[in-house]
């Protein structure tokens, strides 16, 4: 009779060995093993058999039921089958129920730490990683972890992956968990710079910088110097939060470079390109064989202008100068001298923008001069 496994056995491992009892007089022995009640299916036999066991030579399907019977054979030939055993094979685990990162996270770093929650009775576990949605090509294929997580370096800036695990027990490999993706976060990109213009001149000693927002970035670097090298260092400041910064007491007639880079979760960025710029005080024109007699302030020229134009004005002795630009409504827009001036001639050159280095609009202008009681004013038209 049939031994093992027992009739209506549950859990039967992939690789059971069967057994039955000795027939007297048996030569050897003849086992079935079929899906299907009748035996017309039969997925396993050997009529070779000398001894009682045998162990199928392909593993057994999880989840599913089976039917064996044993037969032997002496001198006179095959005798009768046994009755029929009927068996299930355990079911292999459940998909795991992945945890972390989630599905289409953003900014993920270039380690990552995946982690899924535990299958019951699951002996390992296999992650696949890949940068396609069908896994075709893989980062990852690791099939001999135990436990339900497992760290990954050295993954790419700014690339997309998609995951999945899938669990093993005695009765094999379940099926995969739902696939997740994530990107991995990349540096921000190097700032556009908008203010001052690259060789810019005749700026005023108070200047704004400005230059367009980066995408996720949470803050800015911005460096000054007097060398296009940034040995020289003016301003050095990491923890700007907007696009703008306005720096004040530049140094009269010197040139400055400027470059900002930005700074996000994953780290700071590359630098934009350097600009440069020069910072201009009003000059004292020499004149040999004339000494000024009187206040005097010219016409710009040229006028109408575009990009700058340039304002001459005398002093027959030393006076607090201001030159103002105001607009017709009579608002301030910018200040282009202001300081004691000892006698004689100067010009002082005006490039069209304002007291935060923006290009004004087109259209007329008043500039204005005090020295000390005299007070002058003058129209010139800037012309984009």
């Amino acid at each position: 009779g049939l031994v093992a496994p027992a009739d209506a056995a549950t859990n039967v491992p992939l690789n059971e060995t069967f057994a039955w009892t000795q027939s007297s007089g048996a030569d050897r022995y003849h086992i079935q093993l079929s899906t299907a009640m009748n035996f017309s299916n039969i997925v396993y036999e050997d009529s070779s058999l000398a001894g009682t066991t045998q162990t199928t030579a392909q593993s057994l399907e999880s989840s599913t039921t089976y039917y064996w019977r044993v037969r032997a054979h002496n001198i006179l030939g095959w005798g009768n089958y046994s009755a029929v055993f009927i068996f299930a094979v355990g079911a292999s685990p459940i998909a795991p129920s992945l945890t972390d990162p989630l599905d289409q996270a953003i900014d993920q770093a270039t380690t990552v730490t995946f982690t899924w929650a535990p299958v019951q009775a699951a002996t390992a576990y296999h992650l696949q990683l890949s940068m396609s949605a069908n896994f075709a090509s893989l980062v990852v294929n690791d099939s001999t972890l135990t436990a339900s997580t497992h760290e990954v370096q050295s993954l790419a800036e700014g690339a997309q992956y998609y995951w999945r695990v899938k669990a093993q027990n005695n009765y094999g490999w379940g099926p995969y968990s739902v696939t997740r993706t994530f990107d991995v976060a990349s540096l921000p990109a190097a700032p556009e710079l908008i203010e001052p213009a690259n060789e810019a001149i005749d700026l005023t000693t108070a200047v704004t910088f400005t230059w367009v927002e980066v995408q996720g970035a949470t803050s800015f670097h911005l460096q000054l110097s007097t060398d296009s090298n940034f040995t020289l260092s003016v301003v050095n400041d990491s923890t700007l939060a907007d696009s703008t910064l306005e720096v004040q007491s530049l140094t009269e007639g010197t040139q400055y470079y400027w470059r900002v880079r930005a700074e996000n979760s994953f780290g700071w960025g590359s630098y934009s390109a350097t600009r440069t710029f020069k910072v201009i005080k009003a000059t004292r024109v020499e004149e040999s064989t004339n000494i000024p007699i009187t206040f005097v302030l010219r016409q710009n020229y040229p006028n109408p202008f575009n990009p700058s134009t340039s304002i001459s004005y005398e002093l027959p002795r030393a006076e607090n100068v201001r030159i103002i630009v105001y607009d017709l409504a009579g608002r301030q827009v910018r200040e282009l001298v202001n300081e004691h001036q000892d006698r004689g001639f100067y010009t002082v050159l005006w490039d069209g923008r304002n007291e935060r280095n923006l290009l004004v609009a087109s259209g007329l202008y008043i500039y204005q001069i005090q020295a000390g009681e005299f007070n002058q004013r003058l129209k010139m038209t800037f012309l984009k």
